[in-house]
């Protein structure tokens, strides 16, 4: 429980690309699956084969769907390093420090 609770104490923005990487993730399995029913209906129509056209269906492929995996995955290191760079303490840490602070002013005074 410890971890989700530290997980929503990351910068904003680290979550924002972890949600719009999220969103693309979808989307890939989206255009995978269309893509899927286009290469069939071509192989059912009789204009491709499988084994003959394979390397075609390979690129068709490649050229409609995995530049979305691609921007997922650049979304997600964004997110890591920006994770990485600027970590955000929880707010209960933050006040115990201050309180520290002020407590060793108080007695250095």
């Amino acid at each position: 429980m410890e971890k989700i609770k530290n997980w929503f104490y990351k910068p904003a923005f680290t979550l924002i690309c972890y949600a719009i990487a999220l969103l693309i993730i979808c989307y890939f399995g989206y255009t995978v699956n269309i893509s899927y029913q286009s290469v069939v209906s071509y192989v059912e129509a009789g204009s491709i084969s499988w084994g003959a056209n394979f390397g075609e269906i390979v690129a068709y492929f490649m050229s409609n769907t995995f530049s979305y995996f691609f921007y997922a995955m650049t979304f997600v290191f964004f997110g890591k390093v920006i994770s990485i760079i600027k970590p955000r303490a929880p707010k209960q840490e933050i006040v115990e420090e201050i309180n520290d602070n002020v407590d060793d002013e108080l007695i250095e005074s």
